[in-house]
């Protein structure tokens, strides 16, 4: 009988070496599943923001995971949003859009293998243009990045050629206004100053709009006052971010001097007592507080002119009248605005007798 190649006790102790040896020989012959997909970077195109490169699909381009990748390497500026725009002419192939044969995906510039985002390309068509399009917008930091399109469709008898745009756009972070509250006179204007952040924002643009153009209108940042009250002045930025002025509109220098003047016009003294000696008269009547400079009494004989004395206070007392006469008096507030002398009613006409 033939002894064994190995004993019992020896093939316990060789086998389990000889399996590890037979297991690393297997790796080396046979072929890895997948790759990394760091090993597209032998197929990377640089594509400066902003400029529209021609591509398609072709049986040379990389191949990872049954997908075909064109490449592009591309550098933020600074934080803000990358958009891109691809787009195709309408070949009967690229029906496939709709059956999600196309995706796109975003690679870190640092460390090819970590995915910022993936996801697949649903093409609308523009009939006016008669193409195919898809948009993607996102927001990344300042640094270098891949950008991938992939396709799976089968390209062995037909390169499948786009167009593809990629541009930055820095959002505004920040709107402030030079005033939060501003007081104007009905009729004047003053201009509000917005201030937006960052400086090296792609899109500045600010919409200037009032609560109530009746009372305060806006256009460009010049307010114009139109009407007493309040209104809230905004200003927002293309991307939504805003900031307000609370505008509070007066009477105007005008309007005031023609109330005041309408009050002093209208105002009617009362005479509340007239006392008579023998050659004078003492006549009380009231005060009009704020709304005039002085007083006149006038005072006459029937048929005679009117006689006219002006005086501050609220007592006036007339002399060298004539005695056991009837005299007619009667009293006016006047006031005095911008130079002017306005005139109030006269009081009814009282008579009194000297002595």
């Amino acid at each position: 009988m033939r002894k064994p190649f190995f004993r019992k006790k020896e093939r316990g102790r060789i086998m389990p070496g000889l399996l590890a040896v037979l297991f690393s020989v297997s790796l080396l012959l046979i072929p890895p599943t997948e790759v990394k997909a760091a090993g597209f970077l032998d197929y990377v195109q640089d594509i400066a923001l902003g400029q529209s490169m021609g591509g398609s699909f072709t049986q040379d381009d990389y191949w990872y995971n049954y997908y075909y990748w064109d490449v592009y390497k591309f550098t933020i500026p600074q934080d803000g949003i990358l958009n891109a725009y691809m787009e195709t002419a309408p070949y009967n192939a690229f029906y496939e859009y709709k059956k999600n044969s196309y995706s796109l995906a975003i690679y870190s510039g640092d460390n090819p293998d970590k995915m910022i985002t993936s996801r697949n390309i649903n093409c609308s068509f523009s009939n006016a243009r008669a193409v195919y399009y898809d948009t993607e917008s996102l927001f990344l930091d300042a640094g270098s990045y891949y950008f991938v399109l992939k396709c799976n469709y089968d390209i062995s008898a037909v390169a499948l050629p786009y167009n593809l745009t990629l541009s930055f756009t820095q959002p505004v972070s920040s709107i402030s206004l030079n005033k939060s509250q501003l007081k104007l006179k009905n009729g004047s204007s003053a201009t509000l100053t917005a201030s937006v952040l960052p400086a090296t924002a792609t899109d500045k643009t600010v919409t200037w709009t009032s609560s109530d153009a009746t009372i305060a209108s806006v256009n460009n940042g010049v307010v114009t006052a139109h009407a007493v009250g309040e209104a809230v002045i905004t200003a927002q930025t293309s991307n939504g971010i805003s900031a307000s002025c609370m505008v509070t509109v007066t009477k105007s220098t005008a309007e005031l001097i023609a109330e005041q003047v309408s009050v002093a016009k209208n105002t009617q003294t009362n005479i509340t007592q007239i006392n008579a000696n023998k050659k004078k008269a003492t006549i009380r009547y009231q005060r009009i507080n704020g709304s005039s400079t002085g007083y006149q009494i006038a005072y006459h004989l029937k048929g005679q002119k009117w006689s006219v004395k002006n005086t501050t206070g609220t007592k006036f007392t007339i002399k060298k009248l004539k005695r056991k006469k009837t005299y007619s008096v009667r009293v006016r507030s006047y006031k005095i605005i911008n130079g002017k002398t306005y005139y109030g009613k006269w009081s009814k006409i009282m008579k009194i007798k000297t002595k």
